[in-house]
């Protein structure tokens, strides 16, 4: 049958071939009345001439048979008609003469732009069994007329999903009802919505069908098992429909099936193992399945072509049988959960012309490819591949044009080999640990057209054998170790390249600033040279007519900002970190195309400039700029983002600045000098995400409108004179994570009377140093399932909340805070969550009595802890439930003054060891000065040394040793929380209050978004004393956890920032192109603790200087690797469809 078909197809093949070149015509036998029917129709229809291939050439000197896309009997009279991809528009009626050709037996409409309805003349064509009207622009209800066409076979009908063609009246039962000679039909895109069972027994009454094509066309679930029973059913195509199904065992039974897609089908279960095994299967793709799951067989030798499995949970190792699958051409098994190792049989798939295994386990070394010489796209990425590449792996893959090893662990050489492969345009290679490329040479015939290399540990020169590839278009070498100077006046051989990316090397990139010649790069459109030892703007950009991003921050530009630089056509610029002090002129004038537009850690003097009204990305922060908020700002309605944080800015916030409506996400003027009112007049569909208006003048109340803002996740009024009550307003705003209140003149009770309204995913509440009174209720304390981290969430739009709000601000402040008032007792709830950050300190009418469930303290007897290298297991069970919690499963505090530790181990878990116990209590000597200092410094912070408590741990024998410390209280660990995704920073000072224990402060415990803790050994630091000299201040800060970054790339070109400080991180893996600009700030997918302790105003505290470590900033992608397209099978595998031009 396999045999049959594939003769079939070849026999159609030659039949449209024939039928294109006219080889059926008979000359001179064209009757008059079919030429005038053709001409008439050519006269009624709209196309363009310049653009025809067929229509343009009909006329009256020529014999109508012979006329390009007409076909005829022996008789003359006109059999087959292909008008297709003629650019025809403005529809066809019923009255046109195409109805009055009744010969016609093949009629080709499609990829036109005819824009009306189907007419229902169709069913004068008694005669067609070849219709395809495919993607033709016609839209609306498909008529009954068709259904009387009852000679058809083929029948195309194909549109683009929802915005064309639907069958619901007649439906798909009524529409094929009458043809049963049909064989193939294909509806894709056709809205028919029906249930399995309806459009499944249709199916089944078509006895000759053979391909079914019904994608994108609404239909639902579940697969019906019974259509396995149809023995002609050879081709299955059912992309895009939410059928939300197993497939059933029973496909297995298909007997002629050749091609089975069901991509993006909202698959459950397992995938039968067997269907694999069918003999004349040729092409599968269950593709963007999320939910399903499956496991490879042992593959016979088989007649498979096509396999794509990619986005879902098919898991396993690779099996070493798909050796056996000669016939294999397109692999794709990107996004799912295989493991082990890649095998060298797939070097005998000599047909292999496309394999994509990235987002996987894969681990040990690349095998060789040099036998599949066919390959066209090899991708290997985002997997845990290691070892070193031979220079011989490459040789002989000819055909080779896109390689993708990115993000693996590939070290040694990059070989030279790669970059002579006669038909390579894209090199792919960031984020592995290549320390070197190997010299080449040759390769002036090179079509190489993408390279990065960024992420590595490439050290040496700028590589001089990267001159000899002129036809570079896109170069990336940031993030590795290139030493040296490179002058941007040299490599004049790159006429072609439109990116360059030289950030973060130890690089000192020189721009002749005198120097105007455009010649140099001529053809570049984004230039990124951050941390480039930069002191001046590049000359050559002066006249350059093709520059479109350009970022240059994080060097050591000086001075002033050139006039010329407003003049490039830019739409993005990025010149922020630098050394600038003001604009040579007004700063006005800006590029008509500038949306996105980053200055802020400069020291730019002057008042807020006009902008353009098509800004959407504005960040002046951490200047000096001055005056007040222009009113102008507010003519930019398509602004995303408006930071001008940290700065002399004055007056009143412009009412029509919050006005604004859907766009403006993110409103940051933290730590200005702006008074007056919050304006009371907020946009009914307000879009902020984040409003920051922290340490300013404010007065008034909290405006009412604010609750208009739905979308709100970060609120920040603290520091400012605002008078009212606790804002209730706000507490149907369900995606609020941060409330800071704090420092105002806020009164009344906490929380909110006769409602059960909450803030399900608070994780930040700051009402410190108010005026508030009376109890805390219990739906403030108990109702926050958010506040437990369990998993890293990362944040992918422009603004979301908390990239923009300043975590480091709450670095050395407060996680619980409680203040002694006058003897009275805090009256809490009886229990609470493991919140991951609150504060109430200095609300001066609460009551203080912390209850255990919030403390979960105990007072241990006075002794000694020293300080000790412990690793995980010996501080507490390795578990995510709580942040705050502290010991909650204890007896009941005793009446004690100190700040206590956490239990042992065995303590909070009984099955810890005695082993365990005894060592995290069993003193020992301190560490050397020097190891002291690298501890300390790979959490960011001042050596062990210089903390308070230094001194008892260096004199404690285990006992006794009370001595230095007899003025000190109790300083044991208090609240170690186990919430993985925290940096702990540990502060504490002891009140005594008459038997009642009493926290007046407990350090800061924040999270990072984005981090998991390591699991190498942490730092504890400890004292106690004796208790009745408790009542006197202690602090001591304990460096508990370090982390590393957690492997997450997310799509999109990336600008982030959290807090205050800008981490020039770039996630570039350019799926989304030109769509998303690159400076959006989104969420950190990678970055260190090592960058956020070297914010500048932590760095400032630490007493060093602030600088990005290049080391932590992720590579790039560039060029979206095949396997995240999402290509359907019917994109890369389709069947033959019928004449087309």
């Amino acid at each position: 049958m396999r045999t049959e078909l594939v003769s079939a197809l070849v026999v159609m093949s030659l039949f449209w071939l024939c039928l294109s070149n006219n080889l059926f015509v008979v000359s001179g036998l064209c009757h008059d009345d079919q030429r005038s029917l053709l001409l008439q129709l050519k006269n009624n229809l709209t196309f363009t001439f310049q653009r025809s291939t067929k229509l343009k050439s009909w006329n009256l000197t020529n014999d109508c048979c012979g006329w390009i896309g007409v076909s005829c009997d022996k008789k003359g009279h006109v059999t087959a008609l292909d008008l297709s991809r003629e650019t025809i528009t403005g529809g066809i009626d019923d009255s046109s003469s195409l109805f009055s050709l009744q010969h016609l037996r093949i009629l080709n409409l499609a990829d036109n732009n005819l824009h009306s309805v189907i007419p229902s003349a169709f069913k004068r064509m008694e005669n067609l069994t070849y219709l395809n009207l495919s993607y033709a622009g016609f839209v609306g209800q498909i008529p009954i007329e068709i259904s009387q066409m009852i000679r058809l076979i083929t029948l195309d009908l194909s549109c683009f999903p929802n915005f064309g063609l639907k069958l619901q009246n007649p439906d798909l039962r009524k529409l094929v009802q009458n043809l049963t000679s049909i064989r193939q039909l294909y509806l894709d895109g056709v809205t028919i919505s029906a249930a399995g069972h309806e459009w499944s027994s249709v199916l089944m009454s078509l006895h000759d069908l053979q391909e079914v094509r019904m994608s994108d066309c609404d239909l639902s679930g579940p697969l019906d098992p019974s259509l396995s029973r149809h023995e002609s059913l050879s081709v299955i195509l059912l992309e895009g429909n939410n059928l939300s199904s197993a497939v059933p065992e029973t496909f297995a039974d298909f007997k002629f099936l050749t091609i089975l897609s069901l991509f993006d089908c909202q698959l459950t279960g397992t995938f039968p193992q067997k269907i694999f095994n069918i003999g004349t299967l040729l092409a599968v793709d269950v593709a963007w399945n999320h939910n399903l799951q499956g496991f490879f067989p042992d593959f016979p030798l088989g007649s498979l072509h096509t396999l794509i499995v990619s986005n879902t949970r098919f898991s396993g190792a690779f099996p070493r049988s798909f050796g056996n699958m000669r016939n294999l051409s397109h692999l794709d098994f990107s996004y799912c959960q295989f493991n082990g190792t890649i095998p060298n049989s797939l070097s005998n798939l000599t047909e292999l012309t496309f394999l994509v295994l990235s987002y996987n386990n894969f681990t040990g070394q690349i095998p060789s490819f040099n036998m599949a010489n066919k390959l066209t796209v090899l991708d290997l990425s985002y997997n845990g591949l290691s070892g070193s590449i031979p220079s011989s792996y490459f040789e002989g893959l000819n055909n080779l044009v896109s390689i993708y090893l990115c993000f693996n662990s590939i070290s040694g050489s990059i070989p030279s080999s790669l970059f002579t492969l006669p038909q390579l345009k894209t090199i792919m290679l960031s984020n592995n640990r290549f320390f070197q490329l190997d010299e080449f040479t040759n390769v002036s015939s090179s079509k190489l057209t993408n390279l990065d290399l960024s992420s590595n540990n490439i050290s040496g020169p700028f590589p001089k054998s990267i001159y000899q590839l002129s036809g570079l278009v896109l170069l990336v070498l940031s993030s590795n170790k290139l030493n040296g100077t490179m002058h941007l006046n040299k490599p004049s051989e790159f006429r072609n390249l439109a990116l360059l990316d030289l950030s973060y090397n130890n690089l000192s990139v020189e721009g002749n600033v005198t120097n105007d010649d455009t010649s140099y790069f001529p053809s570049i459109e984004d230039l990124q040279l951050v941390s480039c030892n930069l002191n001046r703007f590049p000359g050559f950009l002066r006249n350059h007519s093709e520059i479109n991003y350009l970022d240059l921050s994080d060097n050591h530009i000086h001075g002033i900002i050139p006039n010329w630089i407003w003049k490039l056509p830019l739409a993005e610029l990025d010149i922020s970190h630098n050394l600038l002090t003001y604009s040579e002129g007004p700063l006005r004038n800006f590029s008509s195309n500038l949306n996105i537009l980053d200055l802020h850690d400069n020291e730019i003097q002057g008042q807020i400039p006009f902008i353009p009204t098509d800004m959407e990305y504005l960040d002046f922060s951490r200047n000096t700029f001055r005056g007040g908020i222009p009113d102008s700002l507010c003519n930019a309605s398509s602004l995303c983002l408006l930071d001008l944080s940290d700065n002399n800015i004055s007056g009143t916030i412009p009412s029509c600045l919050l006005e604004m409506g859907r766009n403006l996400e993110v409103l940051n003027l933290r730590k200005n000098n702006v008074m007056g009112p919050v304006p009371g007049k907020i946009s009914s569909d307000c879009s902020l995400m984040t409003l920051d208006l922290h340490q300013n003048k404010l007065d008034g109340k909290i405006p009412k409108s604010l609750s208009n803002c739905t979308s709100l996740q970060v609120l920040d009024l603290g520091q400012n004179k605002i008078r009212d009550v606790f804002p209730c307003l706000l507490k149907d705003i369900s995606t609020l994570l941060v409330l800071v209140l704090r420092e105002n003149n806020l009164y009344g009770h906490i929380g909110c009377p006769n409602t059960n309204a909450t803030w399900p995913v608070l994780q930040i509440l700051d009402l410190a140093i108010n005026n508030f009174s009376g109890k805390l209720p219990q739906t403030v304390f108990t109702r926050w399932e958010a506040t437990v981290s369990h998993e890293n969430q990362p944040a992918y739009t422009c603004g979301t909340g908390t990239d923009f709000w300043p975590w480091n601000d709450f670095w050395s402040t407060l996680v619980l805070e409680a203040m002694e008032d006058m003897g009275s007792k805090f009256t809490n709830p009886s229990s609470a969550p493991h919140h991951q950050r609150l504060s109430l300190s200095a609300s001066t009418s609460l009551p203080h009595n912390l209850p255990h469930a919030v403390t979960g303290a105990r007072a241990p007897p006075p002794r000694i802890l020293p300080r000790r290298r412990l690793r995980w297991p010996q501080l507490w069970p390795r578990t995510t439930s709580a942040s705050l919690s502290l010991c909650k499963d204890e007896p009941p505090p005793q009446s004690s003054t100190r700040c206590h530790r956490r239990p042992s181990p065995a303590a909070a878990n009984p099955s810890a060891s005695a082993t365990s116990n005894t060592m995290a209590h069993t003193p020992r000597p301190s560490l050397a000065a020097k190891e002291r200092q690298a501890a300390a410094s790979q959490v960011g912070m001042a050596a062990p040394a210089e903390m308070e408590g230094e001194k008892v741990a260096e004199t404690s024998s285990g006992t006794g040793g009370d001595e230095g410390r007899e003025s000190r209280g109790d300083g044991v660990i208090l609240g170690c929380s186990t919430l993985l995704q925290f940096v702990f920073w540990f502060e504490c000072r002891m009140i005594k209050h008459a038997g009642t224990f009493t926290i007046l402060r407990a350090a800061t415990v924040f999270p990072l978004l984005g981090f998991t803790p390591s699991l190498e050994p942490a730092y504890v630091y400890s004292s106690t004393s004796v208790p009745q000299l408790s009542n006197l201040p202690l602090e001591f800060r304990v460096p508990l956890l370090e982390t590393q970054p957690a492997l997450s790339p997310f799509p999109g070109e990336t600008r982030a920032r959290i807090g205050n400080f800008a981490q020039a991180s770039r996630i570039r893996l350019g799926e989304s192109g030109r769509g998303l600009p690159k400076l959006f700030s989104r969420k950190v997918a990678q970055a260190t603790c090592s960058s956020f302790l070297a914010s500048e105003p932590l760095a400032q505290a630490r007493g060093v200087s602030p600088k990005r470590d290049p080391a932590v900033v992720p590579g790039s992608c560039f060029e979206p690797s095949p396997g995240r397209r999402g290509t359907r099978l019917s994109e890369t595998f389709s069947p033959e469809r019928g004449p087309s031009a």
